[in-house]
């Protein structure tokens, strides 16, 4: 029995395209599991098939939808998940990758430009020929979302501070309270429900003290939190001390190429793709700050 890989529709022997979807058919033990993971170019799908292969997927195909037009990487349902963060990883590298290609084309072109200088024009109906651009590959696209990162530690101490102010106001709040309605405090609350009001009162700073022990839990929990983020930033930072070379990450990119302008986002760029190809399953607003720290030591010279 043959199955279109991508709908599933099955077909008796000797038919070999899809009549719906395009597709070339398969034996349906071959994809009993298989889900697709992404589309786009067939050669980016070859690079991101044989990393995902490199790091221990198996059983992947990639098949053209006619009807789409598109080319389709498929995959075991049961690896979906990894798959998705191993490719996070595979696109930061094939960004860095067409950085490196869009930085050797820039200087072919200036190559050819100092070699065969272009006459300027002058005069009406004329204009001078205008530069031609090297492509941009979204530089911007590198740069980590605005507001910051806070770290575990911060967050813990902001959490047992609000839990104190919570627990403080709401606890003594609560104790006002049972004062005035025992008549141990002497106000006088004329035309208004003391009981209404205590009632409304109450609720108000009950609703404090629970969000003050929410708060202080959720301090705890960051604080455990950030002895395990404390440790894998010393595990990063020395790894990064004994393997990374700024020198040699220039080279690789080729700056020497490219505006100084871009130099900051493709050297991100291409340490946010080695630590999270050294460090799996790396939070990744966690790793922008990571790397905005270590950044002035691995290039000292801005």
């Amino acid at each position: 029995m043959l199955i279109c890989p991508k709908c599933r529709n099955e077909y008796r022997e000797g038919i070999t395209i899809c009549a719906d979807c395009g597709c070339q058919l398969v034996a349906e033990e071959e994809i009993a599991d298989r889900v697709p993971l992404t589309f786009g170019e067939e050669d980016v799908l070859v690079r991101l098939k044989e990393y995902l292969t490199y790091n221990g997927l198996q059983n992947m195909e990639i098949v053209y939808d006619e009807k789409e037009a598109v080319h389709e990487l498929l995959i075991n349902e049961k690896d979906k998940q990894r798959a998705n963060k191993l490719g996070s990883v595979f696109m930061q590298q094939e960004n860095v990758r067409q950085a490196e290609e869009a930085a050797r084309a820039q200087a072919e072109r200036e190559r050819q430009a100092a070699e065969n200088p272009q006459p300027k024009w002058f005069g009406m109906g004329s204009e001078e020929p205008k530069e031609e651009k090297a492509p941009q590959l979204q530089a911007l696209q590198f740069k980590r979302s605005s507001g910051g990162y806070q770290n575990k530690a911060e967050r813990a101490a902001e959490n047992k501070s609000s839990a104190w102010t919570l627990l403080l106001v709401g606890g003594a709040g609560l104790i006002f309270l049972v004062l005035l309605l025992t008549g141990v405090l002497p106000l006088q609350l004329r035309g208004v429900n003391r009981y209404l009001i205590g009632g409304i009162m109450g609720a108000m700073f009950l609703l404090f003290v629970v969000m003050g022990f929410v708060s202080l839990k959720k301090s705890r929990e960051y604080e455990k939190d950030a002895d395990s983020e404390n440790s894998l930033r010393g595990t990063m930072e020395k790894w990064c001390k004994e393997n990374l070379d700024g020198a040699g990450i220039d080279a690789k990119l080729q700056l020497s190429a490219a505006a100084q302008e871009e130099w900051y986002f493709r050297r991100t760029a291409m340490l946010k793709a080695i630590l999270n190809h050294q460090f799996v399953n790396l939070d990744q607003e966690f790793l922008d700050h990571f790397v905005d720290d270590i950044y002035d030591t691995i290039f000292p010279e801005g």
